[in-house]
């Protein structure tokens, strides 16, 4: 059990020193000044090999932060607005979204309303109906 303040044996006027207050949670490196960050943190498990690898990096708090600001920021900005009336058809080069989140990019217009698309992130390439892409920008 811990003691509290005037307890037998603890320290009836406990002091922190500017200085102590001032190193004890110095601020992160990485962001700018006048941004404040959340009083509480966000964890998550991640899977082993890739915890591993996180974990081995010099500044991962700065990696995280950058990585998860960066897809934050990139899933956070609204899809291009598209006339309601308008049939939309994507072209090569269009950068869209699928309900998974991920990001791919129009490979070519097949036959109706199917397309080939190239995922950002692999390369890996795939058909998909039209309906299940989100556009985010044009070629």
């Amino acid at each position: 059990m811990a003691k509290t303040k005037g307890a037998k044996g603890g320290n009836p006027k406990p002091v922190q020193t500017e200085g102590f207050k001032a190193q004890q949670f110095a601020p992160a490196p990485d962001v700018p000044k006048g941004v404040e960050l959340a009083d509480k943190a966000i964890c998550v498990k991640l899977p082993i090999d890739v915890d591993a690898w996180v974990r081995s990096l010099p500044d991962k708090s700065v990696w995280l932060r950058r990585v998860i600001c960066g897809a934050a920021k990139a899933e956070m900005q609204p899809p291009i607005a598209i006339a309601e009336t308008s049939h939309l058809r994507f072209s090569p080069g269009d950068l869209c979204k699928l309900p998974s989140g991920s990001r791919v990019v129009v490979d070519e217009a097949l036959d109706g309303d199917r397309y080939r698309v190239v995922w950002e992130a692999s390369g890996a390439s795939e058909e998909v109906p039209g309906n299940f892409l989100t556009l985010l920008s044009r070629a």
